[in-house]
């Protein structure tokens, strides 16, 4: 009878440390963020876009504690931003957001990492070059064809 009593309380024991802990459920990206929800999600964006926001749900029964969200270019770390979640929580929505310079096309990736700086999630997305093609353009663009027809 000990020895059932001893394995119950070990059993016990771990899954408490195994149930313990912080985890991603998603991680969406877009050209915004509003309530809470990312607008406009996708995993290809225009260079000619300002900001691309990345949303992380985290789950946890941890709190308080602090998660990271690591913004890679081409493979190379480019950004780290410290993340509080403030409740224990199965949904629990931290985001942060990298500014786009018009030459940062290619791979890009979100890792959210623990305060431990284990990998939680990513996400890879790409940033391509905008098809710009506005009247102001288009414009230009008739404007010039008309000028070497005349010439």
């Amino acid at each position: 009878m000990k020895k059932i009593v001893q394995f119950a309380l070990t059993s016990l024991i771990f899954s408490q440390i195994v149930l313990a802990g912080t985890e991603v459920n998603k991680i969406v990206c877009g050209e915004n963020v509003e309530n809470r929800e990312v607008i406009n999600p996708s995993d290809e964006f225009p260079n000619s876009l300002d900001r691309i926001y990345c949303l992380s749900s985290i789950k946890t029964d941890e709190a308080p504690t602090t998660v990271y969200h690591v913004w890679y270019y081409n493979g190379k770390e480019i950004a780290k931003v410290e993340l509080p979640v403030n409740a224990n929580s199965p949904s629990y929505r931290v985001w942060s957001s990298k500014k786009i310079i018009p030459s940062f096309t290619g791979d890009w990736k979100l890792v959210v990492e623990d305060k431990d700086g284990n990998v939680l999630g990513k996400k890879e997305f790409k940033v391509v070059k905008a098809e710009v093609n506005t009247e102001e353009e288009q414009s230009e663009n008739n404007k010039s064809e008309n000028q070497e027809k005349e010439e």
